[in-house]
């Protein structure tokens, strides 16, 4: 009856949906909420055909996205359209490169766009009185492509921003600083940030609410450098084999992300792929993390695989960089950034380099990989965050003081916008060729500093060499662990999660099926500068060793007081000893031990492991023991067998 198309010919899939309070009757005091949604919706042009060889005039899905009053909820709405139309690119033949497409026309007369395939809607928003000076009160999400579910694809936002114009004085009596006019919805479509609109008077019947021709913001965008076969930058993405696959692949080996990806369409990078996208909104702060893989097409039989990475911005969204110089967060709190050092690794399979930058406070930073995963064996599954407070970002509760109660914790009253967790799921890559793969163990870390940091722990690889990375928080052989969800208080002093475990035999039969909770609790107010180093010893080459061999150990140390340099930074010195009959003898001063033991009399010893932080506080020794003996002697039993 107003003219939109419903001909039962589309199917939506896959909605998200949360929903915001708001004052309705401009009182100042929140009493409904506002309902933000989205999914994927099929194209399903036309009356369709019997014809097997004809070609469809476009294919896939867009994404479509839906806000509406809690208590008067549209029952039938079209939504608006998030993603951006079609742009043609340089393997177009009928288009010019950087245009749209040709306008197509339906049945009924209608003109509408081609579009890519767009499809995995997510989103995070953020209360109106947490909005910050940028305005931004959601952000959208949509994972985009050129090809079918399975292809390449790049992780696109888009931004919704309260013009500055609307915000005015809360009435007295509101516990908020600024308000907006009763009934505003600060979600609604038309306040999707964009420079180019089309059609908003309704006069389109496939763009009801209008439709946005600007470009989409591309968070995982890059530049190709090198591929393995010879080639580079563009002459790479022009091997790219647009015939559906027939030609070989080449394989990207070094890329590059600069301020200019950040408006890149997604066939200007044909190769990579990204999934796993989702993040928070806290003022004007924004934390973005998602999987990503520089080969789609090695990526899908286990030739390539995903890592972990998170971007940030302290603008809403119009820049991405590390802490500013000087960040004033949406609740007063003013924040000194220090620059960070990231790394990144460059190659194919177990053949890479790593290559590590370092970015001053407030400039541009590429994606950072955050999982550091190497080789092709282990890829990453379902990533996931807290921020400090939880979803909502609040104190447990301020209503314990009727009938004399208190927080049982001061870190519980006060909220730390700097920090932050993740966790992410690991997988066997090797069975990806034959279908999805297998989840493994799961890994965590705080970050603070807005992320410029993480907490990080190392480990050895069995080669006596030492890595850094999340600590775990399940890595059990036997055990198959995922799904993971978690939450912190707002001190970020006490991170809760919980995932499901089980255990499958070679036939996929699930036993041991249980779902698992940890707490992990950080002692930070505890902490002052006499709190000694922490210290462990991860790497021991022999438990027996007689005079031909050559110890090798390797201590690990961390500042426990967080008062100073970064806490892996904070270790003034080291310590190894070794006890033997009663008398104890120091024997290295470096984190790693190589002792020939042809001078060590027989016998069990015992070595111990300490560091002193730059403060002079000592931590208590960790101990190994070892058996020495001049030679080694194997013995070989017989062996019978009977008929």
């Amino acid at each position: 009856e107003d003219g939109r198309v419903l001909q039962g010919r589309v199917g939506s899939s896959r909605p998200r949906v949360n929903v915001q309070p708001y004052d309705s009757d401009g009182d100042g005091i929140y009493d409904s909420a506002w309902v933000i949604m989205g999914s994927e919706e099929s194209k399903a042009l036309g009356e369709g055909s019997t014809e097997e060889d004809l070609e469809p005039e476009d294919v896939g899905k867009n994404m479509w996205y839906y806000t509406f009053d809690l208590l008067h909820p549209n029952i039938v709405a079209q939504g608006g359209m998030l993603n951006q139309p079609a742009v043609c690119g340089p393997q177009d033949e009928d288009c010019t490169e950087g245009e749209f497409f040709p306008l197509l026309e339906d049945d009924f007369g209608n003109l509408f766009y081609e579009t890519e395939i767009s499809r995995r809607f997510s989103h995070f928003s953020q209360p109106i009185h947490q909005i910050g000076n940028a305005g931004v009160s959601a952000v959208l999400i949509v994972k985009q492509g050129i090809i079918n579910q399975g292809g390449p694809a790049d992780i696109f936002l888009r931004r919704l921003v309260v013009p500055d114009d609307v915000w005015e004085t809360c009435p007295e009596g509101s516990p908020y600083d600024r308000c907006l006019p009763a009934g505003y919805n600060p979600y609604a479509y038309e306040n999707m940030a964009c420079d180019e609109w089309v059609y908003t008077d309704g006069s389109n019947p496939r763009y009801v609410e209008g439709l946005c021709l600007s470009n989409m913001i591309n968070v995982s965008g890059g530049t190709i450098v090198s591929c393995d076969n010879g080639s580079s930058g563009t002459d790479c993405a022009a091997d790219f084999p647009w015939d559906g696959g027939e030609s070989p692949f080449p394989k990207v080996t070094e890329w590059v992300q600069t301020a200019e990806n950040l408006d890149d369409q997604s066939w200007e990078n044909p190769y990579d792929v990204a999934k796993g996208h989702r993040g928070f909104v806290d003022g004007d702060f924004i934390m973005m993390m998602y999987a990503w893989s520089p080969n789609w097409k090695a990526n899908t039989v286990g030739n390539d695989h995903y890592n972990l990475y998170a971007r940030r911005s302290f603008d809403g969204g119009l820049t991405w960089t590390t802490l500013p110089v000087s960040y004033t967060h949406v609740d007063g709190t003013v924040w000194t950034g220090e620059g960070t050092e990231t790394c990144e690794n460059y190659g194919a399979g177990s053949e890479y380099i790593t290559a590590c930058t370092t970015y001053g406070p407030g400039e541009f930073e590429q994606s950072r990989n955050l999982s550091q995963l190497t080789g092709n064996k282990v890829t990453i599954l379902d990533p996931r965050y807290t921020p400090s407070g939880g979803i909502k970002m609040l104190p447990v509760t301020d209503k314990l003081d009727v009938g004399g109660g208190t927080l049982p914790y001061d870190d519980d009253a006060l909220r730390d916008p700097s920090m932050f967790f993740v966790v992410y799921e690991t997988g066997d890559n090797t069975t990806v060729a034959e279908g999805e793969a297998v989840p493994l163990d799961l890994f965590y870390s705080r970050a603070y500093a807005f992320g410029d940091y993480y907490d990080l722990v190392e480990y050895s690889t069995g080669d006596g060499e030492i890595v850094e990375g999340f600590d775990w928080l399940e890595h059990d052989r036997d055990d198959l662990s995922g799904e993971a969800a978690n939450t912190a208080n707002p001190g970020a002093s006490y991170y809760y999660v919980v995932w499901n475990q089980w255990q499958e035999d070679e036939h996929e039969n699930v036993s041991e099926s249980d779902i698992i909770f940890r707490r992990i609790m950080y002692l930070d107010d505890a902490e002052d500068e006499s709190t000694p180093p922490i210290t462990s010893i991860l790497y021991v080459s022999h438990t027996m060793a007689d005079y031909e061999d050559t110890l090798l150990l390797i201590g690990s140390a961390r500042d426990g007081d967080h008062v100073g340099d970064k806490p892996e930074d904070d270790i003034g010195g080291y310590e190894w000893t070794d006890t033997f009959d009663g008398i104890t003898t120091i024997v290295g001063t470096q984190k790693q031990l190589s002792l020939p033991v042809n001078n060590a009399p027989p016998g069990w010893h015992q070595f111990q492991f300490r560091a002193k932080d730059k403060g002079g506080n000592w931590s208590p020794g960790v101990d190994v023991q070892i058996w020495i003996v001049e030679e080694l002697h194997q013995a070989y039993l017989p062996m019978a067998t009977g008929n």
